[in-house]
């Protein structure tokens, strides 16, 4: 009787940790997901097209639908 009740615990605890994994699966992999996004934002993104406009005040220069900031460390 007194090696049921640990057993029966620790079976109880692998059903409860189980049934939850489902339910965490989509979290972790939005958080998967988050962290890709966020390498992807610090790799550059190869562009080509002519320059549509240059804006001197605002430092800028359009390419196509895309507008660039050009700063001193550009």
């Amino acid at each position: 009787m007194k090696t049921s009740i640990p057993k029966l615990i620790a079976a109880g605890a692998f059903a409860i940790a189980l049934a939850l994994s489902p339910a965490l699966a989509p979290a972790q992999e939005k958080a998967e997901k988050a962290a890709e996004k966020k390498a992807a934002a610090g790799r550059a993104i190869p562009f080509h097209g002519k320059i549509a406009a240059v804006d001197k005040d605002a430092k800028t220069i359009k390419v196509g639908n895309r507008v660039f900031q050009v700063t001193s460390e550009t």
